[in-house]
């Protein structure tokens, strides 16, 4: 007997599918714990994976640019003397030392009276597409005496 303002729920009603587990069917309550798991590791654990990519991204590019940096200052103040006193010999040298680094790519080394390269060494190896690269004036005593070009590889970062 049904009172009045009561409704009764059937058998039938609850098999229905207005039920999403049971619409999903036999194994829909299976089905449903999978996917809640799926997404609750999947989701997290791409955004910690591309935030760990970014912050990596973000460290390789301050320490190559902080060697970049380096590299040139310890250049420059390597060949002042040498461009000062037409030294190409030891020009020659200083380059050739400095090629010893696996990180760098290339030395280019420019005369700033005659405009001429004294100095071009390229390393075949490495990959000089995956370079980033610097140019800089070489001063000595107030005066320009030439500039270098510098690559450096960002295959190591």
């Amino acid at each position: 007997m049904h009172e009045e303002g009561r409704i009764d729920v059937t058998e039938a009603d609850s098999n229905s599918p207005a039920n999403p587990i049971q619409a999903l069917g036999p194994h829909g309550l299976k089905l449903a714990i999978f996917v809640a798991l799926f997404l609750a590791f999947v989701i997290p654990g791409t955004a910690f994976y591309l935030l760990q990519t970014t912050t990596a991204e973000t460290r390789a590019r301050a320490a190559l640019d902080k060697d970049l940096t380096s590299v040139s200052k310890a250049l420059e103040a390597s060949l002042r003397g040498t461009l000062w006193d037409f030294s190409e010999a030891n020009t020659i040298e200083i380059v050739r030392a400095f090629m010893e680094d696996p990180r760098i790519t290339s030395i280019t080394v420019i005369d700033a009276m005659s405009g001429k390269s004294v100095v071009d060494l390229r390393v075949a190896e490495r990959d000089r597409e995956a370079s980033i690269y610097r140019e800089s004036n070489i001063e000595y005593k107030g005066n320009i005496v030439g500039r270098f070009k510098l690559g450096l590889s960002m295959a190591t970062y």
